[in-house]
């Protein structure tokens, strides 16, 4: 809604530069990939590594692994056209997806992946943190050192309730707008 002094209220124009993350639909696939899929847009990926990590304290805990389980990453950057409009940082169990390590992840949607091995994530522990980019995150989002992005913390479980995701997401704000739905119900 927009307000115009003396004039009245109306509806504002939606911001067509901006990629609509809307948590509202429910979506049963609900990675970027897929949002913006959904949207018509197209999405390309630069992967900036790929790797197994062993012994990795941190990981193990938030997939709820047991010391010395590999854990698999991948790092990229997200395009919408030439835009680079995020940052993720992926984590799976390598135990899920063995043959984790023969996709191309610059082509391949990680969770049209994962759901091929029966362990799309399908429930969410998500958290938003609005914080300033560092310069590592500032230089591969394209923005000065300091700007305030979007910083998305995904833990992901299967239908089994199996966690098969930890993944961090820096978003620049300028691209991304959300909505979210909801319900509060009485004692």
């Amino acid at each position: 809604m927009e307000r115009k002094l003396g004039s009245g209220t109306y509806v504002a124009n939606r911001d067509n530069k901006k990629i609509d993350f809307n948590y509202e639909d429910g979506a049963k696939n609900s990675g970027i990939t897929a949002v913006l899929r959904n949207q018509g847009t197209t999405i390309s990926n630069k992967v900036l590594g790929i790797g197994e990590l062993d012994n990795c304290e941190f990981m193990n805990y938030k997939l709820n692994l047991e010391r010395g389980e590999v854990i698999w990453g991948v790092h990229r950057i997200r395009y919408v056209g030439d835009i680079p409009f995020a940052v993720e940082f992926a984590y799976v169990p390598k135990k899920y997806f063995p043959d984790i390590d023969n996709f191309d992840f610059e082509k391949v949607s990680l969770y049209d992946y994962m759901e091929t091995k029966d362990h799309l994530p399908v429930h969410f522990s998500q958290s938003c943190i609005i914080c300033d980019a560092n310069s590592n995150i500032a230089e591969l989002l394209g923005v000065e050192k300091g700007t305030t992005v979007f910083k998305f913390e995904y833990i992901g479980a299967d239908k089994d309730y199996n966690l098969v995701e930890y993944t961090d997401t820096y978003m620049n704000p300028t691209y991304a707008q959300f909505r979210f739905n909801t319900d509060v119900t009485e004692d």
